[in-house]
């Protein structure tokens, strides 16, 4: 009985980085909030579908698309500057067949670190469901948590067991960058902020 006491104990006391985890959540919110309301404040980029250290930058919103609408290119990046340094990002992924797509949601301390990446990945095929994962991030770079969960595609149904080992097996990774001067398709007048 002793051990289920010190276990309940343990598990009751906050997380040794909840300021930290709380602060990268609110930074995210906030900038998530100012990237919307200034659209045209973004950088548009994207990866070539044959090389992926090639990235160059996208004319519209819809570059990567081809005239019937299915996705050409490698990633889209669109990234948004405030106080001259890079703060917020989005990173989209998507098969030419449009039976996935995964987005990435960047956001950076004025320091330049990463503090919280927010990843969505969708699937219609082979098996339909979603994975939302949430990383948090220390000004060094390491993770301090990370939550994950599985659902239909609406969102209104938590998948479990096989279901969700199974989505999850598809879930595409995004790259963790944990300095926004390691983008790699920033201009070279970025790179040094």
């Amino acid at each position: 009985m002793a051990f289920f006491a010190a276990a309940a104990a343990l598990l009751s006391q906050p997380h040794p980085q909840a300021d930290l985890i709380r602060q990268a959540r609110e930074l995210g919110a906030a900038e998530l909030k100012l990237a919307m309301a200034n659209p045209g404040a973004k950088q548009m980029f994207m990866q070539d579908a044959e090389d992926d250290a090639k990235w160059s930058p996208m004319a519209t919103e819809e570059s990567h698309l081809d005239s019937e609408g299915f996705w050409t290119a490698g990633d889209v990046a669109f990234v948004w500057k405030r106080d001259d340094r890079v703060r917020f990002m989005v990173i989209t992924k998507g098969s030419a067949s449009g039976d996935w797509s995964a987005r990435g949601e960047y956001a950076y301390r004025a320091d330049g670190s990463l503090a919280r990446i927010y990843m969505n990945y969708s699937a219609l095929s082979p098996i339909e469901g979603a994975v939302v994962r949430e990383r948090f991030f220390d000004t060094a770079g390491k993770v301090i948590h990370e939550g994950v969960k599985t659902t239909t595609l609406g969102g209104d149904r938590l998948l479990t067991g096989e279901s969700s080992r199974e989505i999850r097996e598809y879930e595409r990774e995004f790259t963790n960058f944990p300095r926004a001067k390691l983008l790699p398709f920033l201009p070279h007048d970025w790179q040094a902020r």
